[in-house]
Order: structure tokens, then sequence, then C-alpha cells
């Protein structure tokens, strides 16, 4: 069923259980699917490097949702959910308000996480099933979500920098425990944050290709 949506980035208000947390949603024309950053950092989740990535894949024909899994007042006052179950708790919250929402609820939803947020990504996946569709893992700490990795059916990829020597090791490992299609690659010259030259648009091509390859066109599970 064709969606009616108006291109264009907004500003959205998620409500949860517990917190309010804010948003920002971009729209391109005919979108493919939606893809959720989810960064578990202290920091608002609205990095410029996450405006970088979400900006290409919107070129590339996906809405994407930027968001902080800590409210204003709790990263401020350094307070809210520390561990990746109660992150995973409030991603699982903006994937159902994502689902309910007229312009998006109809896409295909996928996960973009790096750090800590990898951890909540994985574990999120693992309890929503088949409602997420791809995930990618930036730097991330799968670590986090040990107990969980073997339940993600998501088609999962591992972004490590080749410097980032302990964060490797932890996707390495986290590997052998993943049962669902998936994929590590180690970005040449990269360090934990992918600051060098070039290493941002390795991660950009490469997390595009596999939302393309895994996102793009996936059937809505009722």
């Amino acid at each position: 069923m064709s969606m009616i949506v108006h291109p264009g980035t907004s500003n959205v208000i998620i409500p949860t259980e517990t917190v309010v947390l804010d948003g920002e949603l971009s729209l391109p024309d005919h979108p493919q699917g939606i893809v959720l950053f989810v960064n578990g950092s202290g920091g608002g989740g609205i990095s410029t490097r996450n405006r970088r990535l979400a900006a290409d894949l919107n070129q590339a024909g996906y809405a994407t949702l930027l968001f902080g899994l800590r409210s204003h007042e709790e990263r401020h006052r350094l307070t809210g959910p520390h561990s990746a179950t109660e992150l995973a708790d409030r991603l699982l919250a903006v994937t159902e308000w994502v689902e309910l929402e007229p312009e998006v609820g109809d896409l295909p939803q996928g996960y973009f996480a790096a750090g800590v947020g990898a951890g909540a990504a994985l574990l999120a996946a693992a309890r929503a099933g088949q409602k997420i569709h791809a995930l990618v893992c930036r730097g991330g700490r799968p670590d986090l979500a040990h107990d969980w990795l073997s339940e993600v059916l998501a088609p999962t990829l591992l972004l490590v920098g080749e410097h980032d020597l302990t964060v490797r090791n932890l996707n390495r490992e986290a590997e052998t425990h993943l049962r669902c299609p998936h994929r590590m690659v180690v970005v040449p010259g990269a360090g934990h944050n992918f600051e060098e030259p070039g290493s941002l648009e390795s991660v950009s091509r490469e997390a595009t290709a596999w939302f393309s390859c895994h996102l793009a066109g996936a059937r809505i599970s009722g």
C-alpha cells in the first residue's frame, strides 16, 4: 500500500512510560525503510557523525530517526538508564512509537547503533524478533548483550576500526554467538570514533549497502 509522506526533517517528541525523548525525523521521497540511530552515551544522540550518516541514508532513500535514549534532564543530571537492558527497554518503546506514526508506521525498521548503544540495539532486536529487519553496529559493544546474541534474527553488520583493538576482539567474540546472517568489516586505518580521513565515508558505504540488501523491500510482520 502506498503511503503519503511529507519529505523533510522535523522535530518530534517520543513519549515512553517514564520519560519524553526528543528526536529528528527525516523523510526522503518514497522511503524504502526507516533507520533508527541508537546512541547509548550520555549525549543527546544527535551527533555530527550521526547527522552525516543519516544524510547519506536519506539520499539513498531511507527515512531516519535521530534521538537520544536519555531525556534532556537525565543527560544534564547524569541520571537515567545505564544498563543495556534499561536502554533496550526504551529503544523498544521508540520502536513501538514509530510503528504508530502514520507517515512511517508501514516502513520496515532497522537499527544503526554505536558504542554502548550497540548492546542495547542487539538486545532490543532479539526481543523484537521479526519487527527489526537489519542492524548495523559501529564501534559497538555487543558483549553487553552477550546472553541475547543467539536470539537476534535481524541480519547484523559489525563495523570496527582497524586500530580499535579491544572493540575488534569483542566483536570477533560476538560473531561466534550470532546465529543470524552477519558480517564483520574492519575499516582500514580507523580508530574507535572513525575520525580519520575517509573512515566515516567507509562506514556510510558499508551501512548503506547493508540496509539496501536487507531493509529495502522487507515485508512488515503482522
